[in-house]
């Protein structure tokens, strides 16, 4: 799951940072636009390293005992690579034109699709130490 998330968290921070510095030059809309997607993703991802240190820290149990917020927020992370994919299917836009920019920036946010797998092995866990939990233990 770590082998996963360290590195892509890793190219996260080294290609976005620039659009949190400064936004597409002139065309302001599209570069707060842009600012608001990577916090989103930023806050999302941060979410899921809380979730996978509970795990590590407490397991199964740990996880089944957190609060739905941070559950949210990792959820909520799924959007920007569900907007990427559906900007990279629509037509295309005029070449070199603010809308072309913005979307070729949107385009790395596809590489979110493979950090749905560590989010999915903590939310089988989750229901797997839910099941276990409920186990007759004997007298």
């Amino acid at each position: 799951m770590l082998f996963l998330a360290a590195p892509l968290t890793v190219l996260f921070v080294a290609s976005t940072w620039l659009f949190m510095v400064s936004p597409l030059g002139p065309y302001v809309p599209y570069g707060l636009a842009l600012q608001l997607i990577t916090a989103a993703s930023a806050v999302a991802i941060i979410s899921g390293w809380y979730l996978a240190y509970i795990f590590i820290r407490w397991g199964g149990l740990g996880l089944l005992n957190t609060t739905a917020i941070p559950w949210v927020i990792a959820c909520v992370g799924l959007l920007p690579p569900l907007m990427s994919t559906a900007s990279a299917h629509l037509p295309k836009s005029e070449p070199y034109s603010p809308v072309d920019n913005f979307r070729s920036n949107l385009d790395g946010f596809r590489l979110g699709w493979l950090l749905l797998l560590p989010l999915l092995h903590l939310l089988l866990e989750r229901h797997r130490a839910r099941l276990s939990n409920n186990r007759w233990r004997g007298p």
